[in-house]
């Protein structure tokens, strides 16, 4: 008879056969706790699983979730100090698609910077045209 319990995400497997028990303990993380290792979001870590990346197992349904065992994640740790520090890990391709990205925010940051800065202008030429009515003549 197999026992399966999933506590504190360690995975017991005790074989109750002939009156012994054996058991082996594998350290298993799931998503959130990577994503909380690794400093990236949960959603970086189902991104790392799809792709292949990164080694993982998945639990019953969806419900029950993917688990990660420590030694899958340290292997991935490792193939990540191997890799060439400008690259961070990335592929050439995956490198050049997070550039993209990054100019494209620059840009419209940049942009939306310029529009705050011609509302701001338009505000005061308002305001210094309002005086001007009222007063009657033209603000210094």
């Amino acid at each position: 008879m197999l026992l399966y319990a999933v506590t504190s995400c360690n995975l017991r497997v005790a074989n109750d056969f002939r009156g012994g028990v054996a058991a082996m303990n594998a350290k298993l993380f799931t998503i959130d706790e990577v994503a909380s290792y690794l400093g990236v979001h949960r959603d970086t870590v189902y991104s790392l699983i799809r792709s292949g990346r990164l080694a993982a197992t998945q639990l019953g349904g969806r419900k029950t979730g993917w688990r990660i065992s420590e030694a899958d994640l340290t292997a991935f740790i490792d193939a990540g100090k191997t890799a060439t520090p400008a690259m961070n890990g990335n592929s050439p391709a995956e490198q050049q698609a997070l550039e993209r990205f990054e100019n494209r925010q620059r840009e419209e940051m940049e942009s939306f910077q310029q529009a705050q800065n011609d509302e701001r202008r338009d505000f005061l030429k308002r305001r210094m045209h309002d005086r001007e009515s009222v007063d009657g003549a033209p603000a210094s």
